[in-house]
């Protein structure tokens, strides 16, 4: 049977201001609410985005592997550089846990993106 979890993604930081093609920091953290421990590996996605919706017009900036499992109640904490987009403009930087929808999670996908 298929790992039935809860990952919620809690928390996503990134630098407010940057210069176009610069490298900046972002980082996040990724909890497991659910019942049962979560079976990896799955993917965290890095997306640009201008506004608050990942779609596919975002452009994908980095992507990391999971830790291979993830406990009841335990979390883990990613952190990468990423390219900022070489257009200038007013981005957001949204993370996307399990961005291949490798955790079976239900009706719990909401929010795992932050």
């Amino acid at each position: 049977m298929a790992n039935v979890v809860q990952a919620n993604l809690r928390a996503a930081l990134a630098p407010i201001d940057g210069v176009a093609g610069q490298s900046a920091p972002v980082s996040w953290t990724v909890d497991n609410q659910g019942p049962v421990a979560a079976a990896g590996p799955w993917t965290d996605s890095v997306y640009f985005s201008l506004d608050e919706t990942l779609d596919p017009g975002d452009l994908l900036a980095a992507t990391l592997s999971s830790p291979p499992t993830l406990a009841v109640g335990a979390s883990y904490q990613r952190a990468t550089a990423v390219n900022l987009p070489a257009q200038p403009g007013t981005y957001r930087v949204l993370v996307r846990t399990d961005s291949g929808g490798t955790v079976l999670e239900y009706d719990a996908e909401a929010n795992n993106v932050r």
